[in-house]
């Protein structure tokens, strides 16, 4: 009975209801590529990203860069205390790394 000789002969079965699947539908059902759904979306959106980069000028990104390095500086100094580190070590240490950064 395992070799399907009692069905193996009978007529294909054709619905009296539904009508046939075109073989474009019946292919993008069974097509291997349907996980990747949105990924066009997604690749869009990431070149459409980058498109809108700002360009700014190395003055611009270097006063930038200097403001965030100050601002950091201050948190630390700010946040010295749980550390117990005398102040005035901190503000050479930040000078000392502010200098080493900028020349870089």
């Amino acid at each position: 009975m395992n070799d399907y000789s009692d069905i193996i002969d009978l007529p294909h079965h054709v619905s009296k209801t539904r009508k046939r699947m075109s073989m474009d539908a019946r292919a993008a059902q069974f097509s291997p590529f349907a996980a990747l759904t949105g990924y066009d979306e997604e690749i869009d959106e990431a070149a459409r990203l980058t498109d809108d980069r700002l360009n700014i000028s190395f003055d611009d990104a270097d006063e930038i860069e200097s403001r965030v390095l100050e601002a950091v500086l201050e948190k630390v100094i700010e946040n010295s205390t749980i550390l117990d580190v005398p102040e005035d070590v901190l503000e050479e240490a930040c000078e000392d790394y502010k200098e080493s950064y900028i020349h870089l």
